[in-house]
């Protein structure tokens, strides 16, 4: 008699990163609040932030809500160019439920002359940890005075993550283009004093030095890295 003799192996199975704008606003007085967003559970929402102040240094930007939690994904603060009248911050929210209409508020301590804020719903990210820290790989950030800004991570790119590039400079708008191969997801600003604000990203992606295309200007910018949700092992027997 015959045996039959079954092989029992696991298929896993990738997370796939999406990022979407869920909302913007730029203005010369500053943003006091982000009405009407609507969270979902199991998806990140990174909220780059960025101020401008044209007599000194800038204000940093705090955000809150009715049961959010917002964490600011790099040092506190972010950072800001040359002469500290530009500042870029970026923070991550992970809702353990889905509700609708809630409300961002946007606080500054400091002086500000203006104020922008871009908010992402990132769908497919490893949201485990506290407040999704774990969908955070890396993170880098830096300034400089010249053209076409760059920020390098670690070549330790993860398979099927993504990275997020904001830049902040004084362009209104920024006026910048995307690398090859990225999505150009914001480029846009205000006056008095001008400023400039910009954001893209790629997914499934191993470079780990984005590139903006733009002319000679005082910029600052922060990249990070997002971590798909992890695998899961389905048996095929």
């Amino acid at each position: 008699m015959k045996k039959l003799i079954f092989l029992l192996f696991p298929v896993f199975s990738y997370g796939q990163i999406t990022i979407t704008e869920v909302g913007n606003g730029y203005n010369t007085l500053g943003i006091g609040s982000m009405n009407s967003v609507t969270f979902t559970a199991g998806d990140l929402y990174i909220m780059f932030a960025g101020t401008s102040n044209d007599a000194g240094t800038v204000a940093t930007v705090s955000l809150s809500g009715t049961g959010q939690t917002w964490d600011e994904i790099t040092s506190a603060g972010g950072v800001v160019n040359g002469g500290n009248r530009k500042r870029i911050q970026v923070f991550r929210y992970a809702p353990t439920s889905t509700s609708g209409s809630n409300t961002i508020n946007v606080t500054y301590t400091g002086t500000q002359d203006g104020g922008w804020v871009v908010l992402y719903k990132v769908t497919g990210a490893d949201v485990s940890g506290t407040n999704g820290a774990n969908a955070i790989v890396q993170n880098n950030l830096g300034s400089a005075n010249g053209a076409n800004p760059t920020l390098t991570l670690s070549s330790a790119i993860l398979d099927r993550g993504a990275v997020m590039f904001g830049l902040a400079n004084g362009t209104n708008p920024f006026t910048g283009t995307e690398e090859s191969g990225w999505t150009e997801a914001a480029d846009n600003g205000y006056a008095t004093p001008n400023t400039g604000a910009y954001v893209m990203y790629r997914v499934n992606t191993t470079d780990n030095t984005p590139t903006v295309t733009m002319a000679s200007d005082n910029w600052a910018g922060i990249a990070i890295e997002l971590k798909a949700s992890g695998r899961r092992a389905v048996i095929i027997n």
